[in-house]
Protein backbone atom coordinates (compact mmCIF):
# COMPACT_ATOMS: atom_id res chain seq x y z
CA UNK A 1 0.00 0.00 0.00
CA UNK A 2 1.20 3.27 -0.75
CA UNK A 3 1.67 6.53 1.06
CA UNK A 4 0.52 9.63 -0.37
CA UNK A 5 2.41 12.31 1.20
CA UNK A 6 5.76 13.00 3.10
CA UNK A 7 6.50 11.95 6.60
CA UNK A 8 7.40 14.41 9.05
CA UNK A 9 10.57 13.83 10.66
CA UNK A 10 10.66 12.67 13.79
CA UNK A 11 11.35 15.45 16.28
CA UNK A 12 14.78 15.27 17.88
CA UNK A 13 14.86 14.93 22.12
CA UNK A 14 18.10 16.95 22.40
CA UNK A 15 18.47 20.64 23.29
CA UNK A 16 18.37 23.48 20.59
CA UNK A 17 21.65 24.86 20.73
CA UNK A 18 21.10 27.61 17.93
CA UNK A 19 17.69 28.54 19.97
CA UNK A 20 19.98 28.87 22.72
CA UNK A 21 22.34 30.90 21.33
CA UNK A 22 19.71 33.44 19.82
CA UNK A 23 18.34 33.45 23.17
CA UNK A 24 21.57 34.28 25.32
CA UNK A 25 22.75 36.88 23.04
CA UNK A 26 19.00 38.99 23.04
CA UNK A 27 19.23 38.64 26.80
CA UNK A 28 23.32 39.92 26.81
CA UNK A 29 22.12 42.77 23.94
CA UNK A 30 19.47 43.47 26.50
CA UNK A 31 21.60 43.94 29.51
CA UNK A 32 24.22 46.10 27.98
CA UNK A 33 21.80 48.53 26.80
CA UNK A 34 20.06 48.65 30.25
CA UNK A 35 24.12 49.03 32.20
CA UNK A 36 25.22 51.51 29.56
CA UNK A 37 21.48 53.73 30.29
CA UNK A 38 22.39 53.52 34.22
CA UNK A 39 25.96 54.41 33.37
CA UNK A 40 24.82 57.75 31.58
CA UNK A 41 22.51 58.61 33.70
CA UNK A 42 24.96 58.68 36.78
CA UNK A 43 27.90 59.41 35.43
CA UNK A 44 28.97 62.55 33.80
CA UNK A 45 32.26 64.83 32.67
CA UNK A 46 32.62 68.35 33.05
CA UNK A 47 35.74 70.82 32.82
CA UNK A 48 36.32 73.50 35.96
CA UNK A 49 36.65 76.80 34.13
CA UNK A 50 39.41 78.76 33.63
CA UNK A 51 40.10 81.12 37.21
CA UNK A 52 38.08 78.88 39.24
CA UNK A 53 41.53 77.71 41.58
CA UNK A 54 39.44 76.96 44.96
CA UNK A 55 41.03 73.15 45.17
CA UNK A 56 44.41 73.23 44.71
CA UNK A 57 44.28 69.16 43.21
CA UNK A 58 41.55 70.40 40.76
CA UNK A 59 43.00 73.19 38.26
CA UNK A 60 41.17 75.13 36.56
CA UNK A 61 40.96 73.71 32.67
CA UNK A 62 41.15 69.95 34.10
CA UNK A 63 38.11 67.55 33.19
CA UNK A 64 36.53 65.74 35.63
CA UNK A 65 34.28 62.63 35.91
CA UNK A 66 31.74 63.42 38.30
CA UNK A 67 28.70 61.27 39.89
CA UNK A 68 25.52 63.37 38.60
CA UNK A 69 23.75 61.54 41.85
CA UNK A 70 26.15 61.73 44.71
CA UNK A 71 25.94 58.77 46.21
CA UNK A 72 29.94 58.87 47.32
CA UNK A 73 29.21 62.47 49.51
CA UNK A 74 31.14 62.44 52.59
CA UNK A 75 32.80 64.94 54.40
CA UNK A 76 36.66 66.00 52.45
CA UNK A 77 35.21 65.11 48.87
CA UNK A 78 35.58 67.80 46.10
CA UNK A 79 31.60 68.54 44.31
CA UNK A 80 29.98 70.94 42.47
CA UNK A 81 27.90 72.97 44.65
CA UNK A 82 25.09 75.57 44.00
CA UNK A 83 26.06 78.68 45.78
CA UNK A 84 24.35 82.09 45.66
CA UNK A 85 27.42 83.19 43.61
CA UNK A 86 26.72 80.35 40.86
CA UNK A 87 28.15 76.87 40.29
CA UNK A 88 31.16 76.43 42.39
CA UNK A 89 33.72 73.56 42.93
CA UNK A 90 34.79 73.05 46.29
CA UNK A 91 35.37 70.67 49.40
CA UNK A 92 32.87 69.40 51.53
CA UNK A 93 33.84 70.39 55.73
CA UNK A 94 30.56 69.32 57.49
CA UNK A 95 27.84 67.07 56.19
CA UNK A 96 24.28 66.22 57.49
CA UNK A 97 21.11 64.88 56.71
CA UNK A 98 19.71 68.58 55.37
CA UNK A 99 22.67 71.10 54.86
CA UNK A 100 26.08 70.86 54.29
CA UNK A 101 29.08 73.16 54.45
CA UNK A 102 31.67 74.41 51.83
CA UNK A 103 35.40 75.64 52.51
CA UNK A 104 37.72 76.22 49.51
CA UNK A 105 41.04 74.45 50.59
CA UNK A 106 42.44 77.77 48.60
CA UNK A 107 41.10 80.35 50.80
CA UNK A 108 42.52 83.41 48.24
CA UNK A 109 40.19 82.03 45.11
CA UNK A 110 37.84 84.84 45.48
CA UNK A 111 35.14 82.74 45.58
CA UNK A 112 33.03 82.88 48.48
CA UNK A 113 32.12 79.85 50.53
CA UNK A 114 30.13 78.48 53.74
CA UNK A 115 32.24 81.12 56.03
CA UNK A 116 30.98 83.80 54.25
CA UNK A 117 26.81 82.86 53.65
CA UNK A 118 27.09 79.90 56.31
CA UNK A 119 25.38 76.19 55.23
CA UNK A 120 23.81 75.29 52.37
CA UNK A 121 20.70 72.95 51.61
CA UNK A 122 22.20 69.47 50.98
CA UNK A 123 19.70 70.10 47.62
CA UNK A 124 22.80 72.56 46.19
CA UNK A 125 25.10 69.85 45.66
CA UNK A 126 25.02 69.40 41.93
CA UNK A 127 27.48 66.60 41.66
CA UNK A 128 30.73 64.91 43.39
CA UNK A 129 34.47 64.85 41.76
CA UNK A 130 35.11 60.83 41.28
CA UNK A 131 38.01 61.24 39.28
CA UNK A 132 40.28 63.96 38.04
CA UNK A 133 41.77 64.25 34.20
CA UNK A 134 44.49 67.54 34.41
CA UNK A 135 43.75 69.38 31.49
CA UNK A 136 46.72 70.54 28.88
CA UNK A 137 47.77 73.76 30.78
CA UNK A 138 48.76 71.64 33.72
CA UNK A 139 52.74 70.79 32.70
CA UNK A 140 52.92 68.99 35.91
CA UNK A 141 52.73 65.58 34.63
CA UNK A 142 55.94 64.66 32.82
CA UNK A 143 54.88 61.48 31.13
CA UNK A 144 56.38 58.60 33.11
Amino acid sequence: MAVSGTVPAPRAGGIDLLAQASRLRRATTILTVVVAAWLLLQFGTAVVPAGMATVPEVPPGAIVLVDRWSLAVRVGCNAFVDTPDGRVLSRIVALDASTLRIEHPAAASGFRDSRDFGPLPRSALASTVLVVFHGAGNRSFDGR
